[in-house]
């Protein structure tokens, strides 16, 4: 699985907070001695995601994925192990092998930092950049914005990054993989992807560039505006927003989301201020897209431009927006303005006042579907639909409510049109298996697992055929034969699969307190017993419907056994705790 030694992984690990690499995607908040957050990986509203600080483990108790600080970013970025090591490693300034930017160790991303550097300095040192210098100066772009951004321009030749990386030593088949270079037609060799163009690289949360866009300069022939990296594993267009890595901060600490439509956009507004702006770089917004907004901002104020086409965009993602119960506004622009031009034209003041305008989502979705309706109650039946999507109740009566305002109506009749719809268009919903874990075998686990010294007895005193859930029987077997005086964490990090390593990172994040050894195992058994005679008296009831007198005796004196034995264990465990003991009880 790792080219890495145990102890360079402990190193990094050690430098690395796992809080710190999680809040590149989520807000955090404090519980007890844990911090929890709305989970990055699957759709909820109630916070089911913890973070161990103490461990270095997460966990979520929705979708049952946990880990460490490498198993996060795997998972985040869709990166394979050695990467998401690198990666950290990197950020942290731990040093690793020399095996990252050139020859078998090179990588997608490791090969697109190298080539954002080579953009970058063809754009501002060299000679061949002057033409995208002076396209950005007519544009009144700051020094510092196109630093802080990583602007890169590319020359206006074939080979310009396959003969470096060949220089390098980087292999063919990364710049393939990366997206920067494409093969010949006859097959003989790569040309660049990216040819005379201006280079935005795109930043994933944690800073990392995972492609690129590249946009046509004057005397261009090429007839596309805009070039971008194809998807790779690094890169996945419906799940990636740009500026993300700048604004998620001030994302979080002013509440809300700006989001735009284009690269310029975003940047010119962080440049006046607006920091918290993030685009959806051309394309549609998608679910993905809205779930990494969600866990950064409680609201998103949509600006797209002025124009028709914008404005249909933007009923779409106050759609999608909706249908994900996050709030939303609709800022207005004139016709045929953006706001990059807006705040050249006009200053931050104007910007400001048009955020400060900014239509409700109902209220948007209102004035766009009486351009077309005849009607009020058409207009009911055009907005109704995505109104019924939202999930959360509450938020869907409120914005009920408002349609009903508009339009004269009342909050009981829209709320009946939308209950229509719903009925309409509902489905069963997959249900989800359940793992079957009782209280006191998870309690048994997390003793094997949070307390080395008290392995020993345990296993003495338990068979793996006592557990009912397969998942924990096979965590217990797996301690049994690897787990040795490894502490938790390290027991997590050992584990190879998957399913295994999820249980045993939720058991050790979790903040149920654990007793004395002896009680829970005492417990874990008492449990086991009322299972059994809950089946036994199952048995009766079938003996007896049979006419099976003979078995019925039988089966009553077992069960008169199990009952007894689950008396003695109960008075046993009543003395342990000083309690008077209670026979049948």
């Amino acid at each position: 699985m790792s080219r890495f030694s145990d102890e360079l992984l402990d190193r990094v690990r050690q430098a690395a907070p796992l809080e710190l690499v999680v809040e590149d995607y989520v807000t955090l908040k404090k519980a007890g001695k844990h911090l929890k957050a709305l989970c990055p990986f699957h759709e909820e509203k109630t916070p089911s995601f913890v973070v161990s600080p103490e461990t270095g483990l997460f966990y979520c108790y929705g979708c049952h994925k946990g880990g460490n600080v490498f198993t996060f970013l795997m998972e985040m970025e869709n990166l394979p192990f050695p990467d998401a090591v690198r990666q950290i490693a990197e950020r942290f300034g731990v040093p690793l092998p020399s095996q990252v930017a050139s020859g078998e160790g090179a990588d997608i991303l490791s090969v697109n930092r190298w080539a954002a550097e080579l953009y970058g300095r063809f754009l501002l040192a060299e000679p061949g950049g002057r033409p995208a210098r002076e396209y950005l100066r007519g544009r009144t772009l700051a020094g510092e914005s196109i630093r802080g951004f990583g602007l890169g321009a590319s020359p206006d030749e074939w080979q310009f990054l396959v003969n470096a990386a060949h220089r390098e030593g980087i292999p063919p088949g990364v710049l393939l993989e990366a997206g920067l270079a494409i093969k010949r037609r006859d097959g003989t060799g790569l040309l660049d992807r990216f040819r005379n163009r201006l280079m935005f690289p795109l930043h994933s949360p944690a800073g990392q560039v995972v492609a690129f866009a590249g946009r046509v300069l004057p005397g261009n022939p090429d007839d596309a505006k805009y070039v971008n990296s194809p998807e790779t594993a690094a890169y996945h267009k419906s799940r990636f927003i740009y500026g993300m890595h700048q604004a998620r901060r001030a994302m979080s600490d002013k509440g809300r989301a700006l989001l735009v439509e284009g690269y310029f956009d975003v940047i010119r507004c962080h440049e006046r201020g607006f920091t918290e702006a993030v685009a959806v770089s051309g394309t549609a917004l998608s679910p993905e897209q809205v779930s990494l907004l969600r866990r950064k901002a409680p609201e998103v104020i949509v600006m797209f431009d002025g124009d028709d086409a914008g404005q249909s965009a933007a009923e779409r993602a106050v759609g999608l927006l909706l249908e994900d119960s996050l709030p939303c506004r609709v800022a207005c622009l004139p016709k045929g303005e953006d706001p990059d031009q807006v705040l050249q034209a006009h200053g931050a003041e104007a910007l400001d006042a048009f955020i400060a305008k900014a239509l409700p989502a109902v209220q948007f979705l209102v004035a766009r579907a009486q351009k077309t309706a005849r009607r009020d109650r058409d207009i009911v039946h055009a907005v109704g639909p995505t109104l019924a999507r939202i999930p959360d109740p509450l938020l869907r009566e409120e914005m009920a409510g408002e349609l009903a305002q508009a339009l004269g109506f009342t909050r009981d009749a829209v709320l009946a049109s939308l209950r229509q719809v719903k009925q309409s268009r509902r489905a069963s919903a997959p249900g989800t298996a359940s793992h079957r874990m009782t209280a006191w075998e998870e309690q048994v686990c997390r003793h094997l697992l949070l307390r080395p010294a008290e392995r020993g007895s345990i296993l003495e005193d338990i068979a793996p055929s006592d557990f009912v859930s397969p998942l924990l029987r096979r965590l217990y077997e797996w301690i049994a034969l690897h787990g040795g005086d490894l502490e938790a964490r390290k027991v997590v990090d050992k584990i190879e699969d998957t399913a295994l390593k999820r249980v045993a990172t939720g058991l050790t994040v979790s903040e149920t307190p654990l007793g004395p050894v002896e009680k829970d195992v005492m417990r874990f058994k008492i449990e086991k017993l009322v299972r059994a005679m809950r089946e036994v008296r199952q048995r009766i009831e079938a003996a007896e419907s049979n006419g099976a007198s003979r078995e019925v005796q039988a089966l009553l004196a077992e069960l008169t056994d199990l009952g007894a034995t689950v008396d003695g264990l109960r008075c046993t465990l009543s003395g342990m705790s000083s309690l008077p003991c209670r026979p049948g009880s």
